[in-house]
């Protein structure tokens, strides 16, 4: 499939020359935007990205994963959202950045499965406490990033959201909603658990 954009057709062909054959291939293309699955190793799906026309001015944006019945697996739509995430923190207008977006995502990917596998509930506690920090650390960039390039959070990043406390970006996965819908993140919450 013809590709307009040199600088999109060239990221693909260096990041399927750096992982292998098929890591990227293009689904979809027109005027407006063009969709492709991004195929990490160790993976068993790929990830849907829409690229704009624009692009490297504008941000990609992860649609998905490519295969339906993993889609509704916890762990592939958290994975999903934090590439999106990767891709908000280390873009620039008028530069690439999915490489840049892979190399951020891969050590989550690593925590995750690093995670599944322990057994002892002491190293699971270890691998976890290491992955709210990156996780945090990710979501701070992220949104601060869509700020600075006047993006909105909400429409960009459904997976982030503000503590009602301290008012500090986190993932979703990482907060708790009251019934009175507002969320807060586990530390402030677990500091006004004394007060209830």
């Amino acid at each position: 499939m013809l590709i307009r954009s040199s600088e999109l057709s060239d990221e693909i062909n260096a990041l399927n020359a750096i992982y292998g054959e098929n890591t990227v291939t293009v689904t979809f293309h027109n005027h407006h935007h063009t969709t492709i699955v991004l195929k990490l190793p160790n993976l068993t799906y790929g990830f849907l990205l829409q690229i704009p026309s624009t692009y490297p001015n504008s941000i990609p944006r992860v649609m998905g994963v490519d295969d339906l019945a993993q889609s509704r697996d916890l762990s592939v739509q958290q994975s999903a959202t934090y590439l999106h995430a990767c891709i908000a923190a280390v873009h620039q207008p008028r530069s690439v950045c999915l490489y840049d977006a892979i190399d951020e995502l891969a050590p989550i990917l690593h925590l995750q499965r690093k995670q599944r596998q322990y057994r002892c509930r002491e190293d699971a506690m270890e691998v976890l406490t290491e992955q709210s920090i990156a996780l945090r650390d990710l979501a701070v960039r992220a949104k601060s990033r869509s700020f600075q390039f006047q993006s909105n959070i909400d429409d960009n990043f459904p997976g982030v959201s503000d503590c009602a406390a301290c008012m500090e970006p986190f993932f979703k996965i990482m907060m708790t909603n009251l019934q009175c819908q507002h969320s807060f993140c586990r530390e402030c919450l677990h500091d006004a658990s004394p007060l209830y």
